[in-house]
């Protein structure tokens, strides 16, 4: 029994013992309890504050998508745009760089123009240049051909004023003659007059002969036909000379005269003779009054004179820079 209660004894001691530990470990949990409580309101509390934070930072993260989308779509506007003022600038150097391609080529164009218009103003230049000394050697040429020509027009109207003077003189002379020896053989005239009827068709009149002017000397005459015309006025002047010696020898030598003269008083009183002289003693008067009466339509054939070919020729250079 003593055993038993010894046991009890035990069994009680760790009882209490327990108890004891269990009150105490009681108080301990509690004090556990209150600081997990507390440490649990805490991390509550933070827990709130990072769920506040967290909204936050998704009404933030959401306000950035749309920030990020309406960016994102007016970047892609702008790319668009971007691209289509690209493309039209692209376009506009293409159109601008065939522009700039045609313009020069004009201006290739223009260039060789210019120096071919340039290269024909030269010689252009050059060449009149040289018409302008040919063309002054020329005018100074026609003024001493000119000069020549006016001397040698004067000296020719001298040499023909002088030979119609004594071609008159002469007339006159042989005339005054003829009436002398028909007053002093009138009486043989008649017999002479049947021989020498055919000579009435061919006679001249003294009176006109005398009254006749000299041909007017033209002022264009060129030179060559001048120095014609002085040799065949000197030539008939010679020939005329030997006429009347042998005119005047004929009527020392003749007895019978063959010319027939009818006298007639005028108005003042001068004698006119009214019967032609007989061409037989004047066979060249007739001639030679009708070589100096020239026609005024008559056109002279001579050689072109050197004056002429320069003109020609400056004609042909005067065409030739007209066609450059």
């Amino acid at each position: 029994m003593t055993l038993a209660g010894s046991e009890d004894a035990v069994m009680q001691q760790k009882m209490i013992e327990l108890e004891r530990e269990l009150i105490e470990f009681q108080e301990s949990s509690k004090e556990l309890e209150q600081a997990l409580e507390e440490e649990l309101q805490s991390l509550e509390t933070r827990n709130a504050l990072l769920l506040a934070q967290v909204q936050e930072k998704d009404q933030k993260i959401r306000e950035l998508t749309q920030n990020i989308a309406s960016l994102n779509k007016e970047l892609v506007e702008q790319t668009l745009l971007a691209a289509d003022q690209v493309s039209e600038q692209e376009k506009e150097i293409s159109d601008l760089k065939h522009k700039l391609v045609h313009m020069e080529i004009l201006n290739d164009d223009m260039l060789s123009q210019d120096r071919v218009l340039e290269s024909k103003y030269q010689l252009a230049t050059q060449f009149n240049n040289e018409l302008l000394e040919k063309i002054a050697l020329v005018e100074n040429e026609l003024d001493l051909e000119r000069q020549a020509s006016a001397r040698q027009r004067l000296i020719i109207s001298n040499l023909e004023n002088a030979a119609q003077a004594c071609e008159i003189a002469k007339v006159d002379k042989v005339y005054k003659v003829e009436r002398q020896s028909i007053s002093l053989k009138n009486t043989r005239r008649v017999s002479t007059i049947d021989d020498f009827s055919f000579a009435d068709g061919t006679v001249l009149d003294i009176g006109e002969m005398l009254a006749s002017e000299p041909p007017k000397t033209s002022g264009g005459m060129p030179h060559s036909e001048s120095l014609m015309l002085f040799h065949e006025l000197y030539s008939r002047s010679s020939m005329l000379r030997q006429k009347v010696g042998e005119v005047n020898s004929t009527l020392a030598l003749k007895s019978p005269s063959t010319t027939q003269l009818t006298k007639q008083t005028t108005a003042s009183g001068a004698l006119t003779p009214t019967t032609p002289l007989s061409p037989l003693y004047f066979p060249d008067i007739s001639l030679s009054v009708e070589a100096r009466a020239i026609p005024a339509n008559q056109v002279y054939e001579k050689p072109t004179p050197p004056l002429t070919r320069k003109k020609t020729t400056l004609r042909t250079l005067v065409k030739g820079f007209i066609r450059v």
